[in-house]
């Protein structure tokens, strides 16, 4: 078994929340993604090591190594903080307060194709991606809402 599913993710996320005060600015950079790494690595004792050899390098891991949130909103908490993540929310409520109020059959559709990509990034991305910003750009265009 390699890597960590959802699920167990969405546990170590919960525990760190649990365990740790969330801060207001978050831990920034990209550190917490590490950090959290770091404390699944000490947890873990020498007989969790593996090695393979790839492209002619040992590569030396643990099973189940934490690399990342696999969770956009987990990734936006721990590293921007409290504000990251209000912020984060505010502009998905302006989002789609713009797109009721200016709605029609394309905003149906925008505003539908949003809400299946910020479900799927709770459990498997954590970075924005393009088709989301695509989607949100649609969402603004004047063109679409001259018909």
């Amino acid at each position: 078994k390699s890597g960590i599913n959802s699920f167990e993710s969405l546990n170590i996320g919960l525990n760190y929340i649990k365990n740790n005060k969330i801060e207001f600015l978050g831990k920034g950079l990209g550190n917490s993604n590490l950090e959290l790494s770091d404390q699944y690595i000490k947890s873990k004792t020498q007989s969790d090591l593996t090695f393979y050899i790839r492209n002619g390098v040992i590569i030396e891991r643990y099973n189940n190594n934490v690399v990342s949130f696999n969770n956009l909103y987990f990734n936006i908490l721990i590293s921007s903080g409290i504000l990251g993540i209000v912020w984060f929310v505010l502009n998905l409520l302006f989002l789609f307060k713009h797109l009721i109020l200016n709605l029609n059959e394309t905003n149906e559709t925008i505003a539908l194709s949003i809400l299946v990509m910020l479900i799927m990034y709770f459990f498997q991305a954590e970075e924005l991606s393009l088709w989301f910003a695509y989607f949100v750009g649609l969402s603004y265009s004047k063109d679409l809402h001259d018909e």
